[in-house]
């Protein structure tokens, strides 16, 4: 069908030649205005009554300076479209169409697209083209050559004048007839021959508008989506509402925000999906901002409303459970006020602390009374965690054993007076409540007031740093009776003190362990009529005595005096130091005291050196003193001439007098102590990483040599004496190079320098600094870099030594980079000394730490075999902050995925603030009262277990987590029990072996005491698991040999036992009979004799493992075999031992064989 067009040039020539009115023009466009832009007035002069009333000024007179403008913009686009229609008419009646472009024009429909981009596209620029080439062809009369020009090549041509004339910049030309021609046979195809359905340009349009339908569909669906979101958070604002008492704190929502993306990894491990905020977090807001309902959905949906819809799911999830956490907290510190209050009610001396021994026999006997009560589900205060576990009576291990139940729902027991247990098995038993239920009838809050005064908050109440007995803090007392020391003081205090948790006591308990030891008796008891009991029942039998009263008060007055002796005799020492060694001169301290009081107590000192020496043992004729053995010293001579305080302040007062120092030497020794006390900080900080430390070290080195060593250029080198297992014909020990400067870190680190080599063992066996002031003069210094232009300077040689005094490595610096003649002065040796010291104590320090975790990870990996049901431990170390609180650092994650134990060292670690952790606050908790800490919180369940440094406090948190749908069964409770028992005494072996006890071996490892901080666990365990079998009575050894069919999982342990025991036993074809027969006195001297760590044990790991994987712990439990119990745990624990072994002695790597150099 084909439809008759209408001409339109004719139209648009027609109108341009007759002239429009004015007012007509102005109406129609006026009209067309009005429909264009919609809402806008045109008539000026209109009245502003017409407008909304409620329109303001300045705002209508926007509007109608905008409504100009645009009027006038249409306007000119108006007339400049007319003088292009008025122009294009003027070249069609000026030019011919050329008859030749009718040839483009026919009606096949298959080819009408190419001829259409052909005649618009290309035809037009190539037609020019053409002509332009035949007209240069014919100007140079090319035509008539017979061979080409060689100068002229015509398509380059065509293709220059293609390029000049592209029709995206340069428009063709007009006047052309055949031009002209082409563009009218294009209007006539696109008018008669395009089809529109054929029509590309038409499509595409209906594409886009489908497009953009969708567009507006999913945009429709999207806000509805995002509307809903903002509802869901309302609706839990509301929860919010109930929860908090009507007080929704900006800083819960940060809270909140904060704790939730801490699951965002999980969904990248489970889902792969890329969860994450729309924005950063922003800093926790101290200014208590209380939100309303739609701040509250408008500030949560700034950062997920771009969250998909299982993470959303899941944080409206949190949510919910932060009400209940909120709801939670505010009954818990409620109750806490109360536990606070019933503290300080109970304090009646304001000594500080109770009893901590008559607290657990009140909970004993309330306990007993309890049992059975409705609503009391108080925790067995006999057992962990309300009494420690070394408090545990053996036999509390093995409890139960052949009884499979969860860990909630273990049968519970009762003491009679004799100490015997009466079993109970839930028969509800009716207390008489005329005991311990005083004022009955009256309301809960009424009973709190009539027994305590409340108060308002609980923040200051419930904190160990109130003095109760009035005495006075040791920095101030210590100012005022020593002035002369003032500054020395105020910069000790400026340093502060390493943690200021609370240090646990078996004996006492400040009120931060009160509370938390109740809220741990309390368990899981919801009835407030029973907490209000046990309230009542501590208040009304709590009693001290007045001798009990007054030695609470004399201990709290001796341990402030001992503090207050440690810090004045600390700044005397420092006062001594000047040159920062950590040393003083014997014999010049004892040559100043011997003019005390005009030597009329030669012989009070004199005691008291013959009592230094045998405090040094086995250094005695040492002529230095360090700051330990300083403070014991004076000491010692003050007790020697009265018990009297006056005499010791005297003693003190003359000290201080006779050392007289000049302003230039307390400058230098006040920096020398604020660089020092660097390296300490680096090794507090540094989460069991030597680094840091080695870095503070070179720092310290450098402003020193810059300050006050005449600006030397200085290079320097820490080595570590190691036993020489690679290379024994070198001698017994090397030096290997941990830590240099970044100059000489090619050829310096990670080099092995031997006895036979340079001079550093000179330094090693005198245990004195060596200072060589000519490099070039001596003939035995060992260069590193062979390639100096210049061998010129000094070298100094300083011995570390550990608390026995043992030399343990080499701190070497020199000035060979330095090319001017600087040696090093006295007072330098002297620094680098202290620098040694301060050294010596921070790499023990990480060590210590590296040691603990090493135990750690071999603790719960060991853990992990008898609890599966634990999903992960996360272990953090408590490190001091600038403010003088503390951080926990997640340092280690253990976890128990797809049945393989895992472990993850966080480098670095991840870093938790108290102010920033409000939903982890019962880590904080735990390191506080270095207690151990139950709580709930999302999707899992938490046991905070502290380990204790020598002093109580806790250096580190175990974090256990377990799923909330899981309960530990009875042999992972007491799996768990064992586990912490032995974690214990290992750590305690560390730390005491790191304070300067003899080290306390257990097996042959004696050599390499990285391996054996890596077996210590295991060989404590092994060793408690032999001392229960050699204790294992004859009866039951008897009573194990009759039995004719072997207990459940029986013959398998004795067949991994035999095998680790005799490897070349087929213990596949050993019988039963064979294994009765066997299990006598021989084989249990044999198993506490057996030592896995020897080099001479040899098993096979693969046939060990497999049979490990088919017994479970579980079934050795329900056994209920003694023997069978102790056999396993002692068989898996020495293979434990064996596999690590093999793995640390394939892990060993020698250092770089030390290379010959010039000397």
């Amino acid at each position: 069908m084909t439809v008759n067009p209408v001409n339109r040039s004719a139209v648009n020539t027609a109108s341009l030649d007759s002239p429009v009115p004015k007012y007509k023009l102005e109406a129609k466009r006026a009209s067309f205005q009005t429909e264009a832009i919609g809402g806008f007035s045109i008539d000026d002069t209109k009245e502003d009554d017409d407008f909304e009333g409620n329109k303001l000024l300045w705002k209508r007179m926007f509007e109608r300076k905008v409504t100009k403008r645009v009027l006038k913009l249409q306007e000119q686009k108006t007339i400049l479209l007319k003088k292009c229609k008025h122009e294009k008419a003027v070249l069609e009646k000026k030019i011919p169409l050329d008859l030749l472009t009718k040839e483009w024009f026919n009606e096949n429909q298959l080819t009408v697209q190419t001829r259409l981009y052909l005649l618009e596209k290309l035809l037009p620029t190539l037609i020019l083209g053409l002509e332009k080439l035949l007209m240069e062809v014919e100007k140079n009369h090319l035509t008539v050559l017979a061979t080409p020009h060689p100068y002229f090549n015509p398509i380059n041509f065509l293709a220059q004048y293609l390029m000049e004339n592209n029709p995206q910049y340069n428009r063709p030309a007009n006047e052309n007839p055949y031009i002209h021609g082409l563009k009218h046979v294009v209007e006539q195809l696109n008018s008669h021959v395009v089809d529109i359905k054929y029509s590309r340009l038409s499509t595409l349009k209906a594409e886009t508008k489908l497009r953009q339908s969708k567009r507006e569909q999913l945009n429709k669906v999207y806000l509805d989506k995002q509307e809903k979101k903002k509802e869901s958070l309302r609706l839990k604002f509301r929860d919010w509402m109930l929860s908090t008492n009507g007080n929704v704190m900006l800083s819960l929502a940060q809270h909140v925000l904060r704790s939730f993306s801490e699951s965002f990894p999980d969904y990248l491990f489970e889902t792969f999906e890329d969860v994450k905020y729309d924005k950063e977090l922003e800093e926790i807001d101290t200014k208590e901002q209380i939100l309303n309902e739609d701040e509250f959905a408008e500030y949560m949906y700034s950062y997920v409303k771009s969250l998909s819809d299982n993470p959303f799911q899941d944080f409206l999830e949190y949510l919910s459970h932060s009400s209940d956490f909120f709801r939670q907290k505010r009954e818990g510190d409620w109750w806490r006020k109360q536990f606070a209050e019933l503290f300080l009610a109970c304090d009646i001396g304001k000594a500080g602390y109770l009893n901590r021994n008559r607290v657990i026999m009140l909970f004993e006997e309330f306990y007993d009374y309890s049992l059975g009560t409705k609503g009391a589900e108080f925790r067995n205060p006999r057992q962990w965690p309300v009494i420690e576990l070394d408090e545990m009576e053996g036999r509390e291990f093995i409890r139960d054993l052949g009884k499979d139940y969860s860990n909630t729902d273990a049968p519970a027991s009762i003491h009679n007076e004799n100490n015997s247990e009466i079993p109970y098995y839930g028969v509800e038993r009716h207390v008489e409540t005329e005991k311990f239920y005083p004022g009955e009838g009256r309301d809960i809050k009424s009973k709190q007031s009539a027994r305590f005064s409340l108060t308002a908050d609980t923040g200051d109440l419930i904190s160990d740093k109130s003095s109760y007995s009035g005495i006075p803090d040791e920095y101030s007392a210590a100012t005022n009776k020593f002035p002369e020391l003032a500054s020395i003081i105020s910069d000790i205090q400026r340093r502060g003190h390493t943690l200021i948790t609370t240090p646990f006591d078996r004996n006492s308990l400040t009120i931060r362990q009160f509370v938390q030891l109740m809220e741990t008796f309390m368990g899981n008891t919801t009835d407030p009529s029973a907490i209000e009991s046990l309230l009542n029942y501590i208040h009304y039998e709590y009693r001290e005595t007045k001798e009990e009263k007054i030695e609470k008060l004399t201990q709290a007055n001796r341990e402030a005096l001992a503090a207050l002796h440690r810090l004045v005799l600390e700044a005397l020492f420092e006062k001594w130091d000047n040159d920062v060694s950590g040393y003083l001169n014997l014999r010049e301290l004892v040559e100043v005291l011997s003019n005390y009081k005009d030597g009329m107590e030669k012989n009070a000192i004199k005691r008291a050196h013959k009592k230094l020496k045998f405090f040094r043992k086995d250094y005695a004729n040492n002529p230095t003193l360090s700051k330990t053995e300083f403070a014991a010293y004076i000491e010692t001579i003050a007790a020697e001439i009265s018990d009297n305080e006056a005499d010791f302040d005297s003693l003190v007062t003359f000290l201080t007098v006779r050392n007289e120092d000049s302003c230039m030497e307390r400058t230098r020794r006040t920096a020398r102590r604020r660089w020092l006390h660097a390296i300490q900080r680096a090794a507090e900080t540094s989460s069991s990483s030597l680094e840091f430390v080695y870095k503070s070290v070179f720092q310290t080195l450098y402003k020193d040599a810059e300050a006050h060593g005449d600006n030397k250029k200085i290079s320097s080198s820490i080595a570590l004496l190691r036993h020489n297992n690679h290379r024994p014909e070198r001698g017994e020990y090397f030096l290997h190079y941990v830590a240099c400067t970044l100059e000489d870190a090619p050829y310096v680190l990670n080099q092995a320098l031997y006895r036979d080599t340079g001079v550093s063992f000179g330094a090693v066996d005198d245990g004195k600094p060596l200072h060589i002031v000519k490099v070039q003069d001596h003939g035995r210094v060992h260069i590193w870099n062979c390639h100096r232009d210049k061998i010129d300077g000094s070298f100094v040689v300083v011995p570390l030594k550990d608390q026995h005094n043992r030399v343990f490595g080499v701190l070497g610096i020199d000035t060979l980079r330095d090319h001017c003649d600087k040696y090093f002065t006295s007072h330098e040796i002297n620094f680098y000394q202290g620098v040694a010291k301060a050294f010596s104590i921070a790499y023990h320090h990480v060590r210590v730490r590296n040691d603990i975790l090493k135990v750690v990870d071999n603790a719960v990996l060991w853990l992990f075999n008898e609890t599966p049901n634990i999903n992960a431990v996360i272990t953090y170390l408590a490190e001091p902050s600038g403010s003088k609180d503390y951080v926990l650092c997640k340092t280690m994650t253990t976890e128990y995925e797809f049945d393989e134990p895992w472990s993850e060292v966080h480098v670095p670690p991840v870093t938790l603030q108290k102010e920033d952790s409000y939903f982890r606050i019962y880590l904080f908790r735990c390191a506080d009262t270095s207690e151990v800490i139950f709580a709930e919180t999302y999707k899992a369940r938490h046991i905070c277990v502290p380990v204790w440094d020598l002093t109580g406090r806790a250096l580190a948190v175990l974090d256990i987590n377990l799923d909330l749908r899981k309960q530990l069964l009875a042999h992972e409770h007491k799996g768990l029990l064992l586990m912490l028992k032995i974690l214990h005494e290992a750590c305690n072996t560390i730390l005491k072996e790191a304070a300067g006890a003899p080290q306390l071996w257990i097996l042959a490892d004696r050599d390499n005491e990285e391996r054996r901080a890596k077996l210590l666990f295991h060989q404590k365990m092994l060793q408690e698991l032999k001392e229960n079998i050699n204790d294992l009575s004859d009866k039951s050894l008897a009573e194990f040999r009759k039995s004719k069919r072997p207990p459940l999982m029986a013959h398998d342990v004795f067949r991994v036992v035999l095998h680790i025991l005799q490897p070349k036993l087929d213990v596949e074809n050993i019988t039963w009979d064979y294994c009765r027969k066997n299990m006598n006195n021989d084989l249990v001297d044999q198993i506490c004799s057996f030592d896995p760590v020897d080099e001479n044990v040899r098993v096979d790991n693969y046939l060990l493992s497999l049979y490990f994987k088919r017994i479970t712990g579980r079934e050795v439990w329900k056994s209920g075999s003694l023997v069978v119990y102790y056999l396993y745990h002692w068989a898996y624990t020495a293979f434990c031992i064996i596999q690590l072994k093999s793995k640390l002695k394939s892990f060993y790597r020698p250092p770089s064989v030390c290379h010959l150099a010039s000397t």
